[in-house]
């Protein structure tokens, strides 16, 4: 396992040898959101800047990340803390992963697309961002032709699939394509999956890996 940045397994090893930081990073799995100092000095009864220290080590070591929270009033955003992908189990990362995924597209495909080659054309595009290295057919289906999620599922390469198929089918949902998307072919070991696009029915809305 290698961070970037200089990080290494043994720093990230060494980082969690405390039980405060070990404590922290499970309290931040566990929230399913971003905490802030205060709240996680709360729940362990360590002081907010004991704390604060613990969470700069844990974000250097590439476990722990921060963000700022949106306010309605003027004033400095409070700083947030979360875990990062590398903090997960494979399969919460799994899925961690493919909520922001979504997330961060879903404004784009809202309505976006009315017509077949446009909504397509949409989650092509979409795909290609992530590093799915999506590649057309004859006859209008999709290849996948790399897998992002590789490397976190481990043996849960059925689960990556799933996640692959969900996410072409809400980016059709929020553009309201008239079609939706299977799987035609999946090969957990090159990896290489094809898309097929289909009208929509009880058949193909239950069709998954």
């Amino acid at each position: 396992m290698h961070h970037g940045g200089g990080v290494t397994e043994q720093s990230v090893h060494k980082a969690l040898s405390s039980d405060s930081r070990a404590r922290l990073i499970g309290l931040l799995r566990q929230a399913g959101r971003p905490c802030s100092v205060v709240e996680l000095a709360e729940s362990t009864g360590l002081h907010v800047n004991t704390v604060r220290g613990h969470l700069d080590v844990l974000v250097r070591v590439g476990l722990a990340e921060r963000s700022t929270s949106r306010r309605s009033t003027p004033g400095r955003p409070s700083v947030l803390y979360g875990p990062t992908l590398a903090a997960l189990p494979p399969q919460e990362a799994l899925i961690a992963d493919a909520q922001a995924w979504a997330r961060d597209h879903a404004q784009l495909a809202e309505g976006s697309a009315t017509g077949r080659d446009a909504a397509v054309a949409l989650v092509t595009q979409m795909l290609a961002e992530r590093g799915f290295a999506p590649r057309g057919e004859e006859g209008g289906n999709l290849v996948l032709t790399a897998c992002p999620y590789a490397d976190l599922a481990g043996a849960e390469e059925r689960l990556v699939c799933r996640l692959h198929l969900g996410l072409v089918r809400g980016a059709l949902d929020r553009m309201g394509a008239p079609f939706t998307a299977r799987f035609v072919s999946v090969d957990v070991l090159t990896p290489r999956c094809v898309i097929e696009f289909v009208d929509r029915s009880p058949t193909n809305e239950e069709s998954a890996p």
